[in-house]
């Protein structure tokens, strides 16, 4: 009982780990860690929750840091899968999942979703974006910075731009419209490689993060 205690966690983790990569087209194997409360419940297979992170994966067109995945109970028929060299499963994996995106990736995404403006730097401070780019005012071009909130809608990132700035002069509200008319500061999160679906965005220091749910992971 000891020793089932001890390899049959790590059995099924391994088995999560590897059938992730290879289901998600991964590049790196996952990192999975699953416990159960009470712990001989692991000797019938079921397991209460888990975690599953990834590190700098790239799929729908993004490239994030990290994504975490936090697992929902399920049950697991050990000996089967033990038998039969794949993961079997009673009940679909689902559970909730955070994308970390750091500045630099958000201004990869932005450079090449936004064509309306040049998009030069992104900064990402006291839950807001700020955007570095250039406007013509007059016929010519400054510099400016525009600030606001990044949300998501639709299961699109957008950024909602809320003032504008050149030289670090804050410009008047007629002349941010005007540089910002018809500009779609907005990048689809689309075509991701499980079910799920972004629904939420937490801002950091220097990093965002999208939040959403996972279900039915192809872990089989």
């Amino acid at each position: 009982m000891i020793g089932a205690y001890t390899f049959l966690p790590a059995l099924v983790e391994g088995m999560v780990a590897r059938n992730l990569e290879s289901n998600l087209g991964l590049s790196r194997t996952p990192e999975v860690s699953l416990s159960s409360d009470p712990a001989y419940e692991i000797l019938a297979g079921r397991f209460d929750s888990g975690e599953v992170i990834l590190r700098e994966p790239e799929f729908a067109g993004v490239r994030p840091e990290r994504v975490r995945m936090r697992l929902g109970s399920f049950e697991v028929e050990p000996w089967r899968s033990l038998r039969e060299g794949t993961l079997i499963t009673d009940n679909p994996l689902s559970g909730d999942i955070r994308v970390v995106l750091s500045e630099e990736e958000l201004e990869r995404i932005a450079s090449v979703g936004i064509e309306s403006v040049p998009v030069r730097r992104i900064g990402i401070s006291g839950g807001n974006l700020t955007v570095g780019s250039a406007a013509q005012v007059l016929g010519v071009s400054v510099p400016i910075s525009v600030r606001g909130p990044v949300d998501v809608e639709g299961g699109r990132i957008v950024f909602d731009p809320e003032e504008a700035a050149a030289f670090g002069t804050p410009l008047p509200e007629d002349v941010t419209d005007r540089i910002l008319s018809g500009t779609d500061f907005g990048y689809p999160v689309e075509n991701l490689p499980f079910n799920g679906e972004v629904t939420g965005v937490e801002t950091g220091e220097g990093t965002i993060a999208l939040e959403g749910s996972v279900r039915d992971l192809p872990i089989g």
